[in-house]
């Protein structure tokens, strides 16, 4: 996906989110290919991403609140200071991202795999961890 149709998404959400879902289009990014692409900042809360590929993806100071990430290949994702509370994550692979500073209150983490990730520091109250893979994650 390039970054013409990346920023023409982004901004049908963004005016699908201020008019409470009466014009614009809820970003559906679901299996995308956003491998290495720079979000930051971007907001996509309530955002439908289950299946992408955001490996390597810039994610810090993004807002993913809400947003299903579930089967989301967020290997190597740079997510610093990024808000993904209620996000779901489920059966996500997060190895190696950067969370540091994230809050990830109330998300759903069941079957993630977390291995290597730093997760001191980040808002983890309400997290949903069933069945995550934590060996080698820093808690």
């Amino acid at each position: 996906m390039d970054i013409i149709e990346i920023e023409k998404i982004l901004e049908l959400h963004r005016e699908w989110l201020e008019s409470d879902g009466k014009s614009g289009a809820q970003a559906d990014l679901i299996d995308a290919d956003l491998s290495g692409a720079d979000l930051r900042h971007a907001d996509l809360r309530r955002a439908e991403l289950s299946g992408a590929d955001l490996s390597d993806a810039e994610l810090n100071f993004a807002d993913l609140s809400f947003a299903d990430l579930s089967g989301a290949d967020l290997r190597d994702a740079d997510l610093k200071s990024s808000i993904l509370s209620s996000a779901k994550f489920e059966g996500a692979d997060l190895r190696r991202a950067e969370l540091s500073g994230a809050d990830l209150s109330d998300a759903g983490l069941s079957f993630a795999d977390l291995r290597d990730v730093d997760l001191s520091g980040v808002k983890l109250s309400g997290v949903d961890l069933s069945e995550a893979i934590l060996s080698e994650a820093l808690v």
